[in-house]
């Protein structure tokens, strides 16, 4: 199964315009979770995370989500 076909392929732009988004609405988002399907499901769309699917993209979200002060401080009274 080519697990391109049904998302977006190893794409880290994908990956840092969710993190654009989370940062623009974080005083109204509480947490961010993405789903990384297992080997045991072939017939998902394999979007999972994992250096051997998606490399680029696995790098790029530990990058940005990777550590608990990965995204900003929200603003007070914004």
């Amino acid at each position: 199964m080519d697990h391109r076909r049904g998302g977006g392929g190893d794409n880290s732009y994908y990956i840092e315009k969710m993190y654009e988004l989370f940062v623009a609405n974080r005083d109204i988002l509480a947490y961010e979770a993405y789903y990384s399907a297992g080997a045991q499901e072939v017939e998902n769309v394999r979007s999972a995370l994992t250096p051997d699917l998606n490399p680029d993209a696995a790098q790029r979200y530990l990058d940005l989500f990777g550590g608990s002060a990965a995204l900003p401080a929200p603003t007070i009274g914004r």
